[in-house]
């Protein structure tokens, strides 16, 4: 169940971005339709999660500097996005993986069994929802209303997806890295140049959304990347102490 008031933000993102809310409703069935039958990961994903301090790993422009950070960590880890291929090329195998399958595919097929994939299915990627019967352990989501075996846990982008995810299965605490909010967009997304004005503005929207979601009663949410009002700042030594 999504967080009160996440159901208003979805429609003003939608009204903002144009979007087409029959669509992600289509888009939630079809991934519902090709989960079907699996093995539901919410259990696992609540072993990982429920009363233990989360790493949010975010393709931004700080992500190489976070890295050792990340590595060494004593949470569970969870790469939003294209920060997955990052993390995996780096040899860094996270707990749980957030996407929406838009990017860079290749690392996540080639994954090993490990992670938990959060799939994310919305009215742009049914193209592409095929791959998730392709991981071992999957649990789907959706942005307009749950559908079968697809939740609906509230957020926009991969990266406050993945806040919304931790808070949901009761994380202790979140910590935000790789999570930049600014002009730049970090070399992990592999965004075109043709996609970049859009890209900054989901961005910008992620950004707000994690605003509001930081506002709300729940785990507190820190951050070492900066760009964000309500999470707190943490400097990068302070980090290890919030995630054992």
């Amino acid at each position: 169940m999504a967080v009160r008031g996440w159901r208003a933000i979805y429609r003003q993102i939608v009204d903002e971005f144009g979007y087409d809310e029959a669509a992600d409703r289509r888009a939630a069935r079809d991934l519902g339709g090709i989960l079907a039958g699996a093995r539901d990961a919410g259990p696992r994903v609540s072993s990982l999660v429920r009363g233990r301090p989360v790493l949010v790993a975010g393709a931004g422009p700080s992500l190489g500097a976070a890295m050792p950070l990340i590595r060494q960590a004593r949470a569970t880890r969870i790469a939003a996005g294209s920060a997955a291929g990052a993390l995996l090329r780096a040899g860094i195998t996270p707990e749980i993986i957030v996407t929406d399958l838009d990017g860079d595919l290749e690392p996540l097929l080639g994954c090993p069994a490990g992670p938990v994939y959060v799939v994310h299915a919305h009215g742009d990627n049914g193209h592409l929802l095929h791959h998730a019967a392709s991981f071992k352990r999957c649990l789907g989501t959706a942005q307009a209303g749950a559908s079968g075996m697809v939740a609906d846990y509230g957020g926009f982008t991969d990266g406050d997806r993945a806040v919304f995810l931790a808070r949901h299965f009761g994380a202790s605490r979140i910590v935000l890295a790789g999570m930049d909010f600014g002009t730049r967009i970090g070399r992990h997304s592999r965004t075109p140049a043709r996609e970049r004005r859009a890209k900054l503005a989901k961005l910008d929207a992620g950004r707000r959304v994690l605003e509001w979601l930081a506002s709300r009663p729940g785990p507190p949410i820190y951050t070492i990347s900066g760009g964000l009002e309500g999470p707190a700042r943490i400097r990068p030594g302070g980090m290890a102490r919030l995630l054992e």
